[in-house]
């Protein structure tokens, strides 16, 4: 021990000498240490502890002595470490201090010296992936490093290394232990490790950080893209209004001759001030620009015009961060130009269809297969009867089919065809009445190939086939008619023998004999027959006429008695007689014939009782009326209107009243020739006659005959009856009719006249030329073979220009009687013909 440790225990070299050391030095556990160094020492093994003692500490080192190459005891040194192991404790508490911050630090702390980690913390071997750090205590730093990282790793150190300063942050990538990549961000400095030159590492995990920055900046990249390229202007600026982004389509809109990038953070209130005068209302354009950025609510598509015409649409979007926070506005503008005038164009289109959609006489619709109604024009309203369009809507199509069955094979047929043209169907109106359409009709079809909607067009052709049934009507009478008439003919022909004979047998027996009686009946049979081929004639409309004006209401008037008679006290007859009637164009007999014959119609059609109505009136008939009444010219009519309260008719008896021989009497109570003849009376006179009924609400006959702006004529005086004298004259009889032929013979010549024969006009022309004298009267037929009448006359005038002509015919219709020079009403004998009537026109 030396003599500075001595001092500091107060003892001196003489004392200790021959002491024990334990007298000296003591531990609190001798035994355990001073004892069992000692002996360690006594067996050879140097040994060494620190112990203290009064209040100091002391390295004790206790080694073997030898003298004579025996262990001769132990030498030990002790040595007064108090000062020093103060330092040192405080220097293990910085350290240990230093330690635990680095341990407790979040960045990953590596110290790398001559190529190798030799140490880490846990925050670094858990961001190399390492579960202990000892995994990573001696690894080669280059292999933690990424391969493209190295080089500029290795020469970072290299500067620090040199300069002796800490360098500059930068980032690397590193690679961990399982072969996963990271990026950090590396803080260095230099340091030493054991002596050796060495470099501390502060590594800061960067990897979301600098994925984040690179798709912020890939975002901001096709963000200026996108908007370089769109067509639209885009701006985009920040909370403080200054220009964050704009792209050239903008600038192109706003005429700024400067490229977009040069426009960044420029004031974009200044810039709306100055390019406000292109637009058409320049003042509204930044007082609204400040209005949308004060209230920062999305707005798209308000209209902007510029005094050059052009029409752009604006869209303003506030831009909020993922936080919510408001950080900057957005305008986008769009060139609407072509489309505005394109919806022009197409407001305008829709409006002509619309006009043409409500003012089209069609009806147009548009329908679901359910019946529902989506659409229609005012015509479908009205060929349907409905107060409006509104109405129609709220109607189910399928009320309007008189048979349901009938809309269901509609839709079959669309669905299976898809469209139908020009389909002709009956409907039904509001009121129940029919209504004939011709439909055409489109479905739409949804991707599944179902029938959802139905558009179409209806014509309403019921007055057209009003009128084709008409026209089928009249084409039927006129059939009837001929076929009448030529029944007629045949038999006035065979009347007139009938007839004649008849009488001439008559003069041939006295008042008492008793044949005279059954040659009488033949007469009487014969004359009722011929009142039926008169009704014939009268609805085949051959029979003569005596057509003049006439006073409806006097004839009206004259047969109130008569009429009164017919329908007897149960009925009660009211006339309504027009005060201001003008004169109709007819025959006075034969319209006294259509009243009495409608009047015995309504008779019968009141077994019980009822009301018979007579009515007068003037109309005057437009184009649009006449369409409803074939035959008639717009012009001035009377209407003559026989209406009674009968039981009525229904649809299929009205089809067929005026057909001759169609009756609903019983068997023996009707001829059915009654309303037949009123019919032909009617046509002609040039007149028109329809029927209204419906079973239990009587019927209604208007008859329409021209009127005449003369006054009537009083009625000629009744001839008095003459007596046939007799002549000496020569005639030539034309009649094909053997019978006929040989009765005007012997009539004739039993007055004194010479008669020659013929059957028919080539024979009688061969008669005349072989007469020699002259030839007085041609008496012919006009209905014959080979020559008819008219032929005939024709070319005896040429070769007996002196001879007279009398014509003779069942047919006695004015257009086919008339032959010019010649009056019908001298110059025409009507079968059947009596022998005197006979006698009487020849003289």
């Amino acid at each position: 021990m030396a003599g500075a440790g001595l001092a500091s225990l107060n003892l001196s070299p003489s004392r200790l000498v021959g002491a024990s050391l334990y007298d000296f030095f003591g531990t609190e556990n001798p035994d355990a240490l001073a004892i069992a160094a000692h002996r360690r020492a006594l067996e050879g093994d140097p040994v060494s502890y620190t112990t203290r003692w009064s209040d100091r500490i002391w390295q004790v080192r206790v080694d073997p002595y030898f003298a004579n190459a025996r262990q001769a005891g132990v030498v030990g040194v002790a040595l007064d470490i108090t000062e020093q192991q103060g330092a040192e404790q405080s220097l293990e508490q910085r350290g240990e201090q230093y330690r635990r911050l680095v341990e407790l630090s979040p960045d990953a702390m590596l110290v790398h010296s001559q190529g190798r980690v030799v140490f880490v913390n846990t925050a670094g071997a858990r961001l190399f992936g390492a579960a202990e750090r000892e995994l990573l205590v001696g690894r080669d730093t280059s292999r933690l490093i990424h391969p493209e990282s190295r080089s500029v790793f290795s020469e970072r150190l290299r500067q620090i290394l040199e300069s002796g300063v800490p360098g500059p942050l930068f980032e690397a990538r590193f690679q961990r232990l399982d072969g996963s990549e990271f990026i950090a961000e590396v803080s260095s400095a230099p340091a030493s490790w054991e002596g050796a030159p060495a470099m501390e590492l502060a590594l800061r995990e960067v990897t979301e950080r600098i994925q984040a920055q690179r798709e912020r900046e890939a975002h901001l990249a096709l963000f200026a893209a996108l908007i370089d390229n769109m067509r639209a202007g885009v701006l985009v600026e920040t909370e403080q209004r200054r220009i964050f982004a704009v792209n050239a389509a903008f600038c192109d809109i706003f005429a700024i001759p400067v490229p977009p990038r040069e426009l960044v953070g420029a004031d974009c209130a200044r810039a709306a001030q100055q390019v406000k005068q292109l637009l058409a209302d320049p003042e509204a354009f930044p007082a609204r620009i400040d209005e949308l950025v004060r209230r920062r609510k999305l707005v798209l598509a308000e209209e902007l015009r510029f005094t050059d015409g052009r029409v752009y649409e604006r869209d303003y979007l506030p831009i909020f961060s993922a936080e919510r926070k408001f950080i900057g506005h957005m305008w986008q503008y769009r060139d609407v130009s072509q489309r505005k005038r394109a919806e022009q164009l197409l407001r305008d289109s829709e409006e002509r269809y619309r006009v043409l959609f409500e003012e089209d006489l069609a009806g147009n619709f548009v329908s679901t297969p359910d019946g529902r109604l989506l659409a229609c024009n005012a015509a479908f309203a009205n060929i349907f009867g409905f107060a409006s369009v509104d109405a129609a809507l709220r109607c189910d199509l399928r009320d309007l089919y008189p048979d349901r069955g009938a809309r269901q094979e509609m839709l079959e047929r669309v669905r299976r065809d898809k469209r139908i043209d020009s389909s002709e169907l009956e409907l039904r109106r509001t009121d129940g009445t029919p209504v004939y359409v011709m439909e055409t009709l489109v479905g739409v079809f949804d991707e599944r190939g179902e029938l959802t909607e139905m558009r179409g067009y209806l014509l309403d052709i019921t007055e057209r086939k009003q009128l084709e049934q008409q026209l089928r009507q009249s084409q039927k009478m006129e059939a009837v008619g001929r076929l009448a008439g030529g029944v007629a003919h045949d038999f006035n022909n065979l009347l007139t023998a009938i007839r004649g004979y008849g009488e001439m047998l008559l003069g041939e027996f006295d008042a008492s004999d008793p044949r005279r009686k059954d040659i009488e009946e033949i007469k009487n049979a014969a004359e009722r027959a011929t009142s039926l081929t008169r009704q014939l004639l009268a609805f085949s409309r051959r029979q003569m006429l005596e057509l003049r004006p006439v006073d409806l209401n006097s004839v009206v008037l004259e047969m109130d008695k008569l009429v009164r008679r017919l329908i007897g006290e149960d009925i009660e007859l009211i006339t309504i007689l027009e005060p201001e009637l003008r004169p109709v164009r007819g025959d006075p007999g034969q319209i006294e014939q259509v009243i009495l014959n409608l009047v015995v119609n309504a008779r019968d059609a009141m077994p019980q009782g009822g009301r018979l109505t007579i009515e007068t009136a003037n109309v005057d008939l437009d184009r649009q009326s006449t369409r409803w009444l074939s035959g008639l010219q717009p012009g001035a009519y009377g209407m003559l209107v026989v209406s009674d309260t009968g039981h009525g008719m229904d649809q299929e008896v009205l089809a067929h009243l005026f057909e001759p021989f169609f009756t609903t009497k019983e068997r023996g109570k009707g001829t059915g020739l009654g309303l037949s003849t009123v019919y032909g009376i009617v046509r002609q006179s040039g007149g028109q006659i329809t029927a209204r009924s419906e079973l239990g609400h009587g019927t209604s006959f208007r008859i329409y005959l021209p009127q005449l702006q003369e006054a009537p004529a009083p009625p000629p005086p009744k001839p008095a009856p003459q007596k046939a004298q007799a002549g000496s004259e020569t005639i030539l009889v034309v009649e094909d009719q053997d019978a006929v032929r040989s009765l005007a013979r012997r009539v004739l010549q039993q007055h004194g006249y010479r008669v020659l024969e013929a059957r028919h006009g080539g024979e009688a022309l061969r008669v005349a030329q072989e007469l020699e004298g002259p030839l007085h009267l041609l008496l012919t037929d006009i209905v014959m073979p080979e020559m008819g009448g008219h032929e005939l006359v024709k070319r005896m005038a040429s070769l007996r220009p002196d001879t007279k002509v009398l014509f003779m015919s069942g047919y006695t219709d004015q257009a086919f009687v008339h032959y010019e020079g010649y009056d019908a009403a001298t110059a025409f004998l009507e079968k059947p013909f009596t022998p005197h009537s006979l006698a009487l026109k020849v003289r």
